[in-house]
Parts: structure tokens; C-alpha cells; sequence
């Protein structure tokens, strides 16, 4: 019987034996399950525990997609994670289920952030979020040195209803993909970066309006569970094998 985590079983292209890792070049995995204070726990075997800020009754231990999850309706409600990591490649993929308790569109944009990364400033920064605006929602997706606005990646999603986000950077495009199927890609340079700040839940920027928040963050305003961060950009194999035909899969089942 051989190891699947193995690297021994790993082929460059990042598969095991015909099947997707999903595994390899994983960060963090939040699946947001808590049901009290403490630390926001990392799935894998990273250890990178998470700061849950200002939790309770209202901001944890909802009903998710998979298990429990978080609603974030409030700028003080966040998740943190603080260490020093190289994305050498340039490359990341981000992915979470997210549900809004409601669908409203402004006229003026409405940022929910859902991941962001930083070096402690707002020009080196990472991020993605979902802007709600003029009629649909739109996916902004932030890299080093540049930003892919996918005002073609509309969100077509109604009030209370789960659906998986993913986001892949690398190999010179930005891409977002709704439930597993591609809305939009774009044309981006790739370069390797350095974070050492990571939010889940607000944005610390509004690409819309090209500055810093004005009232200290943009809160996603909505149900996230299985938040996942990578160093490497996922295919579309492996972002099939986490929608699971729309069941979803928590890190114990990955290959």
C-alpha cells in the first residue's frame, strides 16, 4: 500500500496516479466548523491555526454547506493568519462556498471580501472579492503588480443558496469559476510574491474605487465555509473533484 501523500507517487503535473491532488501546494484549509472561541483550525498538517476575532453566537457555528460555518456581517468579524510565506511560483488558487442571506444590487459598488494578502501595506497586496453592483456581481481578482476586474465573471446566484467560488492564478492568467465551470479568464503576468498577512471574510481595499477602505474593511456579508488557500494554480480537474457533483468535499477526503 502505498502513501498518497507521498511525493514519491506525485507527477509534475501535480496528479496521483490519475487522480487530482488537491493536497499538493496547500496553505491552509479553514473548514470553519468551530462552535466556540479559540483558534480558527487549519485542516491540514500545516498547523497554520488561525486568530477568530470577536466570535459568538452570531459569527460561528452556523449551518454549512459540509459541517458548521461562519457568517460575516460585520467589519469586526474576521478570521487572521500571520506568518511570512513565499509564493516562489506566483502562482495561488483560492476556494470557498459562500452563501448571501440576501441578492441586492447598488449603485454604488459593494465590496465582500473574501480572502486578502498583504505585506503590511496596501501596494503589496493579494485578493479576492465580489463586488456587487449595477445589476450583477462581479469577481475582482488583485496580484503584485496588477488586477483582473472580471466584469464578464456575473454571478447569477439567488438569496440562500450555497455555491463554491474558485479563483486560480498562474501560467499568465487570472481565472474564476462558479461551481466548478469557468465564468472568465484573463491575461496577468506572473511573478513570484511574499505575504505575511491573511484575511478571510474582509477585504482591507476596493478596486472599484482604486484605495483603501474607507471604514476600515469590506466584510463579505455572507455564509463561507471551506476556505482554502494554495501555491499552486488548480485545473479544472482538480476544482471538479472539490465540487463533488455540488456535495462539496472537506480535506479528509482529499487525494
Amino acid at each position: 500500500m502505498f502513501d498518497p501523500d507521498s511525493k514519491l507517487m506525485m507527477d509534475p503535473t501535480n496528479k496521483i496516479y490519475g487522480y487530482p491532488s488537491l493536497k499538493g501546494g496547500g496553505i491552509f484549509v479553514y473548514e470553519l466548523n468551530e462552535t466556540s472561541s479559540g483558534d480558527v483550525i487549519d485542516a491540514t498538517p500545516n498547523g497554520r491555526n488561525a486568530t477568530m476575532y470577536n466570535p459568538g453566537t452570531s459569527f460561528i457555528n452556523k449551518t454549512g454547506k459540509l459541517d458548521k460555518c461562519y457568517y460575516f456581517y460585520d467589519i469586526n468579524h474576521y478570521v487572521r493568519y500571520i506568518e511570512t510565506i513565499d509564493f516562489t511560483s506566483g502562482e495561488w488558487s483560492f476556494n470557498s462556498w459562500f452563501k448571501f442571506p440576501s441578492v441586492t444590487y447598488y449603485d454604488t459598488p459593494v465590496t465582500c471580501g473574501m480572502l486578502y494578502m498583504n505585506n503590511g501595506t496596501f501596494t503589496n497586496k493579494s485578493f479576492v472579492e465580489i463586488v456587487k453592483h449595477d445589476g450583477f456581481q462581479a469577481i475582482t481578482i488583485s496580484h503584485p503588480s496588477e488586477v483582473a476586474i472580471l466584469n464578464e465573471a456575473y454571478i447569477d446566484v439567488n438569496a440562500n443558496e450555497w455555491n463554491m467560488l474558485t479563483t486560480t492564478y498562474g501560467g499568465g492568467y487570472a481565472r474564476a469559476y462558479l461551481n466548478a465551470s469557468l465564468l472568465q479568464e484573463v491575461a496577468l503576468t506572473t511573478s513570484s510574491f511574499t505575504r505575511t498577512n491573511f484575511y478571510v471574510g474582509k477585504s482591507l481595499y476596493n478596486e472599484f474605487c482604486q484605495a483603501p477602505c474607507t471604514f476600515g474593511s469590506y466584510t463579505f456579508n455572507g455564509y463561507l465555509d471551506q476556505a482554502a488557500l494554495w501555491n499552486i494554480s488548480l485545473d479544472q480537474e482538480q476544482i471538479t473533484a472539490l465540487y463533488n457533483s455540488s456535495n462539496g468535499l472537506v480535506y479528509t477526503s482529499w487525494k
